[in-house]
């Protein structure tokens, strides 16, 4: 099947439908237009692989995602062809230029203001596909790929061909998808090396096997920090300092692989009850689950399981 049978394009001069055109198509935001004159959108979408790739365009606006409670659960790679754009997340906040790129996390609250009109090429990654290709997705999040650097020319390149792509096979598209994520990952690493405190390829495959781990082990309501480095052959202190190049710690990053695992199983398991599920992922009760939920996704389980 080729991607020109998934193409779907839309102009739109009513805000209230635009809002729910984006909606629909992303997530569920609220947008405010930043300009006095009448409103005029596009938003061109298509099927790519796994992926889905869309051009947006439109006057000034804000979009701000407060409570994620409608089961999105994928990552944003955004292209910024507009002359400026502010994206807050996590308490960090980034800007882009013409020609930037930026990636963040739909499931979580974030705001996106586009002061002089958008103009952005969307590239949305499911979080599995995403985290398997860029395992520090987490600490990379919204921070601003130059769009000017030899690496970021690259990436550029390739999101501008994958929204103008027609014709391909659907697992020739999931390829270049996967290819795409991994010179990203190459791209970020390059340029936020700091992030990354420095590791060498062995820590780094170490670190890896760490998380992988911790993932298969989730059920475990033993698992902590002593136990994974145990089973690591590794001390606490640099279980901590492979971790501390992701800008976290290890007790927080398997704490929040939990609460991510949980509310998979809520959206996968809709009629099992939360106490359960939570139970079933290490957590000490549904009270306990709901506490980190809240702190991590803005949202409580029930929320989510309602929506």
């Amino acid at each position: 099947m080729d991607s020109e049978s998934h193409m779907r394009s839309v102009e739109c001069s009513n805000f209230e439908a635009w809002q729910a055109l984006t909606c629909e198509t992303y997530d569920r935001t609220q947008s405010k237009t930043l300009s006095q004159s009448s409103f005029d959108g596009r938003l061109e979408y298509k099927r790519f692989g796994s992926f889905a790739v869309s051009h947006i365009t439109s006057q000034p606006i804000t979009y701000e995602r407060q409570s994620p409670t409608d089961g999105c659960d994928d990552y944003y790679i955004v292209l910024s062809l507009c002359e400026r754009a502010h994206v807050v997340q996590a308490g960090r906040e980034s800007i882009q230029h013409q020609g930037d790129i930026v990636f963040f996390d739909s499931a979580r609250p974030y705001i996106c203001h586009l002061p002089q009109g958008d103009d952005q090429i969307v590239f949305t990654v499911p979080r599995k596909l995403m985290l398997e290709h860029v395992p520090n997705a987490m600490a990379l999040s919204n921070l601003t790929l130059d769009g000017s650097t030899p690496t970021g020319r690259i990436c550029q390149l390739m999101l501008r061909e994958a929204w103008a792509a027609s014709g391909v096979d659907h697992g020739i598209e999931n390829r270049l998808g996967c290819s795409l994520l991994d010179i990203m990952a190459t791209s970020y690493d390059a340029a936020y090396e700091s992030q990354n405190a420095h590791l060498d390829a062995r820590q780094s495959r170490q670190l890896d096997r760490i998380k992988k781990y911790i993932r298969d082990n989730l059920a475990d309501p033993t698992l902590g920090i002593e136990n994974v480095a145990k089973q690591n052959h590794v001390s606490s202190r640099t279980l901590n300092r492979l971790f501390a190049s992701e800008d976290t710690t290890a007790v927080r990053w398997l704490w929040e692989q939990r609460v991510i695992a949980c509310k998979q199983s809520i959206q996968s398991f809709p009629t099992r009850p939360i106490g359960d599920l939570a139970l079933d992922l290490g957590f000490k009760s549904a009270s306990h689950l709901s506490r980190a939920f809240k702190a991590y996704y803005g949202v409580s389980p029930k929320d989510v399981r309602h929506t």
